[in-house]
């Protein structure tokens, strides 16, 4: 039952993570449709909701790559990368395998988030975290930067009073540490 709960508010966060328009604010005033993640439920990606047996996130990530080429001409294809990226790292451990082929799409997967304009900070931050042994400082700075920049769209957008602004504000604190100047 835990297991369950844990799992219901996971997809809750991946999903509201992966919200499509962030710039225009009467579009997100407007109720939740079956369209604003008919990309997610039609390329399949659902299926990885369930974390299904003997598979990992190499799977996932053979699964992101077609998606994105066949879905590289719809609008919502931001949803898809995002919550892709957002399973890949949350529920399948991607920053847990410290192979040579894991740090290779750490490194694709950071800066594909960066600049999603529903970058999750909160992910960026924590494989920025795994690339500092492998990146110079001024590519995390940039990395950061963009992501940061991408996520306050969102994070202007999200109730000061829900559970996930919390968990947001510490994302882009985290993030906003790796670029800016100390005194």
């Amino acid at each position: 039952m835990k297991n369950s709960v844990i799992f219901i508010l996971l997809v809750i966060v991946a999903l509201t993570a992966c919200m499509k328009d962030f710039g225009n604010k009467e579009e997100m005033n407007k109720p939740v449709t079956t369209e604003t993640f008919d990309i997610i439920a039609e390329s399949g990606l659902k299926h990885y909701m369930s974390l299904p047996p003997n598979t990992t996130w190499r799977d996932l990530d053979v699964f992101y790559l077609e998606g994105i080429e066949k879905y590289r001409d719809r609008p919502e294809l931001d949803n898809f990368k995002c919550a892709a990226i957002i399973f890949m790292v949350n529920m399948y451990n991607l920053l847990g395998d410290q192979s040579d082929e894991a740090t290779d799409r750490i490194n694709y997967y950071a800066q594909e988030m960066s600049r999603l304009r529903n970058c999750n900070p909160e992910v960026l931050y924590a494989m920025l975290m795994r690339m500092q042994a492998h990146w110079k400082p001024s590519k995390i700075a940039r990395v950061a930067s963009v992501g940061y920049n991408n996520s306050v769209r969102v994070f202007k957008l999200l109730d000061k009073q829900s559970p996930s602004y919390t968990k947001r504000e510490k994302g882009m604190e985290d993030l906003k540490s790796l670029f800016e100047k100390k005194n």
